[in-house]
């Protein structure tokens, strides 16, 4: 609702005003999860203008209705705290109602009205018009009437006394207190009238559905009591059953003055742009093999934002797991592969598009731990247990689910629906594999606007970084190695055209590849020193792969790893190293391969390697010293470009892409993109079996190009037309896309003409047709009936599948967090019912309530298999969450803090905590029992730490430690920055002392810096930031005020010795005490344990950010 009016006391009208010629005042404030979900749920209640509701559509007005009476106060910005619902604020001789809109469409609108102690609002609601109100702060009276349209008495004092006056009855006389819940305003036949008076400041949230009975708003006006006419009920012959307050008056509508006006200010920018219709979000999706990452365009900004993930991490590994509970995406399908590896999938990116015989496929089945089988036309299926039940999935149902978690990651930090996407692909995918990705999309309801080759993608990252430095055409190579994919690319960038002028690349080559080598390798090694062959069990190649992984990224910057793995099979340790110098060895023929492929490339492009102005990396696997070694001999000594994130670089360009197909996004940078098709595009000759080629590799696309073939034989009045893909010069060596027939022509000798047309999409897609000129008779085809494609009911039912995982997931969730609550509140009342001062204040006949209360909810966690009924769960936690909120006002003693989260950590967190510390200090010697490294008191009594190193015994401070972190965090920034780095700010934590820091930038200060620069367009006024936290090894809290560009810190608190590594130090001792309980062995003596059971204990707290339960398992 926009604009209204007003006059002298405070009288407004539901309506459109006309506007003043003045700005509104902007209101900029975040958008809570309750509003967010009013607001949707009210797109799903009112569909359009003009469809009304009906009162029996019990079900949607329900949901509606349930997510209204859950709006507090605090979801649209307000308190009583604040001024204007202070005791006396009363109406004053130009003080006036004022509104808020919260956001307006065509559909709907939901608005707040701010009446002052005295204000009153009279409206008129229009037959088949509904109004919700709820009043969210304040005392009101409330009078509602009813139109009566009928005479109900031949009486003449029921006459009205004049044409304007009309017979209401009243339904609602009474005073509502807040937070009420919603009244229903929903007139079905002659309409109603309403009027609430502020007995003292009120606020009320409305929402106003269709119809619209004019163009310009809701048709909807004053009323006032008739002066001249007053009758008792008996006059009217009401029946028993009628209520006492079901009186009938006279009721004047009348219309509003000329010269009224009102305040009004709009509301959350942010959900004005939810509310239009035209304006959806798309986003930039890089599905990798190995892990994934989305991005969008911040036109606020006008910069690529990299959205990071539940756990803070700005890749998703593409990891799906399956157990006999729920579904896991992501980090926590990868964290418990070692223990399902046979229903955790990854790799499914290499199974798309491709048939179960293909020989890549057959090989990689060896060392897969989930099973592969083949599907109907020879497609690859995975086979996972779900649930009990064996389950057939395809790759496109796997990626469609990472596309899903993806889509969650991103729909979470916009908090808005998110139905577009750009979606990466290698370069050399082919026709049927980028179809078999956008299915992947539609499985889910993601509308993939548009398949962009990676490397093309980075070179748009890339052209934006350096757009300042790109003066006139430049060349630029790409080298995308990334998880299973390989792709090159050589583009021309100048002024704003990206040109594509050549690919290459390989399908099935990345850092997998690499990975099972080393696995290989290592099985070999087990199977030749301990005579056992690993290579048939799952879980030890599941954990083995993960070893291998780790060794792989730490031989990029160490020139020997060492890979263990304690009870890798039957109880036999594997305890080994291998070399860069190995490594190296072991993968030089896939090196070079790379190395041809990127000649290949400059070849096809016909430029000289010399013409190449910069070489990009992209991918994971390009940070392989031997990689980036002989890609700059190649290149006769040029420098890399390794200023843009490899793991980030694809997904940045994808996001602009994004940004440019989508309408109403602003600040976009405007640029042409022109890729190329990375195969030659044909058809098959005669019978000779010629691969006649119609479009080249590296055309630019989109393209269409005919070219023009003959009947082989006499009298032929058909032809069957063969399409294929490839480099072979037999056709039929390609890989065949498709075929179909063009027939009816008349009898005409050999050699008659046909046309034949190719065209490739902005996808990639293709589409051929035949024609026969002189019959206008013509026939196409989209290629469908490749490489096993889904059909248009697969789809469909994936569709259904992939909703009903969706539901299983929420349900389960729903009923995992109503245990885990009901667990939590239990033992929250059972500890406060320990406090003499708590429990002497209830009865002995409540402390007996009480007792069976928890007794139940034990009950119900023991057996949460056996329950069904999740209501019946949320009841339960409903009662304990309100014995423990009484018991907490009682004690006065609760001060919860949840929702603790450490993202990010290092293995140095613990030594910082011993920064400006003596040795003797009491948290020191109590750390010391769970540190796995040795600390001993030098002649000061200053903590130093012992580690051998090289054979020899060495005593190091932790400010030796921290200079050793800072030197490798100066060798990162100056790989960025390509460029010598000597001078830093560093952050501390805020309750540091003087022994610890002398020129600090304190945490929660720097925090609060990245908080006001993202926000400084909102920050028009002052703002106070209260800033939170919560590290690995500190706890810090500051409140600052931020106006203009001025941050001032208020006040601070915090201690240096409070964070992740307490929490994890609990989590330590408490499974050192059960181990030693269970099993009768003490392991807190031994070292080696305590850091394998503290890395347990870290990843277990990481999972329980996003999963409610998880599980410890150390071999060994």
């Amino acid at each position: 609702m926009e604009g209204g009016l007003v006059n002298n006391v405070g009288y407004v009208k539901r309506g459109i005003a006309k506007k003043k010629k003045q700005p509104h005042r902007r209101v900029k404030r975040p958008v809570s999860k309750t509003l967010q979900q009013l607001f949707h749920s009210c797109k799903e209640t009112f569909k359009g203008p003009d469809t009304v509701p009906s009162p029996q559509d019990v079900q949607r007005l329900r949901h509606l209705l349930g997510d209204y009476n859950n709006m507090k106060p605090e979801d649209v910005g307000l308190s009583e705290d604040l001024q204007f619902f202070k005791p006396g604020n009363i109406v004053k001789e130009n003080q006036r109602v004022t509104y808020t809109t919260v956001c307006k469409c065509d559909n709907f609108s939901l608005c707040i009205f701010f009446i002052p102690e005295g204000g009153v609002i009279p409206l008129h609601n229009h037959p088949g018009m509904t109004v919700f109100s709820k009043l969210l702060l304040g005392l009101m009276h409330i009078k509602s009437y009813d139109w009566v349209d009928s005479e109900v008495s031949d009486d003449n004092l029921l006459q009205p006394p004049s044409s304007q006056v009309r017979l209401a009855k009243l339904k609602t006389d009474k005073v509502l207190t807040s937070s009420c819940n919603t009244s229903v305003l929903y007139p079905t036949t002659g309409g109603n009238i309403h009027e609430f008076t502020a007995i003292t400041p009120c606020a009320v949230l409305d929402v106003i559905g269709p119809p619209y009975s004019k163009e310009d708003g809701r048709d909807c006006s004053y009323y006032k009591d008739h002066p001249h006419v007053s009758f008792s009920n008996e006059k009217i012959g009401e029946t028993k059953e009628e209520n006492d307050n079901d009186r009938f008056a006279w009721l004047q509508e009348i219309d509003m003055p000329e010269n009224s006006e009102m305040d009004g200010m709009e509301y959350l920018d942010t959900f004005k742009k939810m509310a239009k219709q035209n304006k959806e979000w798309a986003v930039g999706i890089d599905l990798g093999t190995t892990y994934s990452c989305v991005a969008v365009w911040q036109e606020q900004h006008q910069r690529v934002e990299i959205i990071h993930n539940d756990q803070g991490n700005n890749t998703t590994p593409s990891c799906v797991a399956f157990t006999d509970h729920e579904r896991l995406i992501g980090d926590a399908a990868k964290n418990q592969a070692a223990t399902n590896p046979e229903n955790t999938i990854f790799d499914a990116k290499r199974l798309i598009g491709r048939k179960y015989g293909d020989a890549i496929i057959q090989k990689d089945k060896l060392l897969w731990p989930f099973k592969v089988v083949a599907g109907a036309n020879d497609k690859p299926m995975i086979c996972v247990k779900y649930k009990g039940q064996e389950k057939h999935l395809c790759a496109e149902e796997v990626s469609s689910m990472v596309l899903t978690k993806m889509r969650d990651i991103a729909e979470a930090y916009l908090e808005t629906p998110v139905k577009n996407a750009v979606v990466t692909v290698p370069a050399y995918f082919n026709d049927s594999q980028r179809k078999a990705t956008i299915d992947a999309g539609a499985i889910i309801g993601l509308k993939v606007i548009r398949i962009i080759n990676e490397p093309t993608a980075a070179a748009i990252a890339y052209g934006l970084d350096k757009r300042n430095d790109c003066v006139g055409e430049r060349n630029i190579f790409i080298f995308d190695f990334g998880g299973g994919t390989f792709d090159v690319s050589l583009l021309t960038i100048k002024d704003k055209v990206f040109q594509v002028k050549a690919t290459a690349g390989n399908t099935y080559l990345g850092g997998e590849d690499i990975d099972n080598r080393m696995v290989n390798y290592f099985a070999e090694e087990m199977k030749r020193k301990n005579k056992m062959d690993v290579s048939g069990n799952p879980r030890a190649l599941r954990r083995l792969r993960s070893a291998c992984e780790r060794a792989k990224r730490t031989l990029s910057y160490a020139v020997t790893a060492t890979i263990e793995v304690d009870g890798l099979f039957q109880g036999i340790d594997l305890c080994s190293s291998i070399s860069r110098a190995k490594f190296e060895e072991m993968n030089m023929d896939l090196f070079e391969e790379c190395m041809e492929t990127v000649e290949r490339c400059l070849t096809d492009s016909k430029m000289d390697k010399s013409s190449v102005d910069d070489v990009v990396l992209v991918g994971g696997s390009s940070r392989i010293p031997k990689v980036q070694q002989l890609l700059q001999d190649f290149f006769k000594g040029k420098n890399l470009c390794k200023s843009i994130n490899p793991d980030e670089a694809v997904a940045y360009g994808a996001a602009v892409q994004a940004a440019l197909l989508s309408e109403g996004i602003k600040n976009v940078p405007d640029l042409v993109l022109k890729d190329v098709t990375p195969l030659s595009l044909g058809v098959s000759v005669r019978i000779t079996d010629i691969m006649s080629v119609v479009i080249p590799r590296n055309t630019t696309i989109p393209v269409i190009k005919k070219e023009k073939y003959e009947t082989s034989r006499d009298n032929q009045t058909s032809v069957l037309i063969k399409v294929y893909e490839g480099e072979r010069a037999r056709a039929s060596d390609n890989n065949l896309l498709g075929f179909f027939t063009l027939s009816g022509f008349p009898l005409f000798p050999r050699g008659h003409p046909l046309l034949v047309t190719f065209s490739i999409d902005e996808n990639g897609i293709l589409s051929v047709s035949a024609e026969e000129e002189t019959t206008g008779n013509r026939n196409e085809i989209t290629i469908k009936n490749d490489k096993g494609r889904l059909s248009a009911a697969q789809i469909s039912t994936m569709m259904q599948e992939a909703e009903n995982y969706k539901s299983e997931d929420n349900k389960f969730l729903r009923k995992a967090n109503a245990i885990n609550d009901l667990d939590s509140y239990v033992y929250k009342v059972k500890n406060a019912l320990k406090r003499e001062d708590i429990s002497s204040k209830f009865s002995s006949g409540e402390e007996m309530d009480i007792s069976c209360s928890i007794a139940r909810a034990i009950d119900m966690v023991d057996g949460v298999n056996q329950i069904e009924d999740i209501v019946v769960l949320e009841d339960c936690v409903n009662e304990l969450k309100a014995i423990f909120e009484r018991v907490a006002v009682m004690g006065k003693f609760v001060k919860e803090i949840e929702g603790l989260r450490n993202a990010s950590m290092t293995n140095f967190a613990d030594v910082k905590r011993l920064i400006g510390r003596r040795f003797s200090d009491p948290i020191i010697q109590d750390d010391l029992k769970l540190w796995p490294f040795k600390v001993i008191a030098d002649s000061d009594d200053k903590p130093m730490i012992v580690v051998s190193y090289k054979g020899l015994e060495k005593h190091i401070s932790a400010e030796e430690i921290s200079s050793m972190i800072l030197t490798k965090m100066r060798e990162i920034a100056e790989a960025y920055l390509e460029s010598q780095v000597k001078n830093v700010v560093v952050i501390v934590p805020a309750y540091f002392n003087d022994s610890h820091d002398k020129q600090p930038k304190m945490l929660p200060t720097a925090a609060a810096l990245a908080y006001g620069l993202d926000k400084r367009p909102s920050c028009v006024e002052e703002r106070t930031i209260f800033i939170f936290d919560l590290g690995g090894g500190t706890f810090d809290v500051s409140l600052l005020t931020i106006k203009g560009d001025v941050f001032e810190v208020k006040a601070t608190a915090g201690d240096t010795h409070l964070g992740g590594e307490d929490l994890d130090n609990r989590m330590v001792k408490y499974f050192v005490e059960e181990f030693k309980r269970k099993n009768k062995v003490d392991i807190s003596r031994n070292p080696r344990a305590l850091r394998r059971l503290r890395t347990a204990c870290e990843r277990a707290k990481r999972t329980l950010s996003y999963a409610v339960d998880t599980t410890i398992e150390v071999d060994a």
